[in-house]
């Protein structure tokens, strides 16, 4: 089974869904990433132009490095509470 994360700050984060890249004769597109980031510092969270790796590891543990790319805009998602 393979496994995928976003590599920035010296950190692998797990993503919520398997990227999708498509190519054309034109250029290349890389669907967006979602990154789950429960357990860690907001501090690690991305800043727009960094660099982010998209880093697939397969059960041998073996690494390919999909795509590089570079953060556009973060998304957070809506908070709700039970209250």
């Amino acid at each position: 089974m393979m496994k995928y994360y976003a590599r920035f700050n010296a950190t692998d984060f797990k993503l919520t869904s398997e990227p999708s890249i498509s190519d054309s004769s034109r250029e290349t597109k890389f669907s967006d990433i979602e990154i789950d980031f429960r357990g860690f510092a907001d501090t690690l969270l991305p800043i727009q132009y960094q660099e982010v790796k998209v880093v697939q590891i397969d059960d041998s543990l073996v690494e390919t490095e999909l795509f590089t790319g570079y953060v556009d805009t973060v998304d957070y998602p809506e908070f709700t509470s039970d209250d």
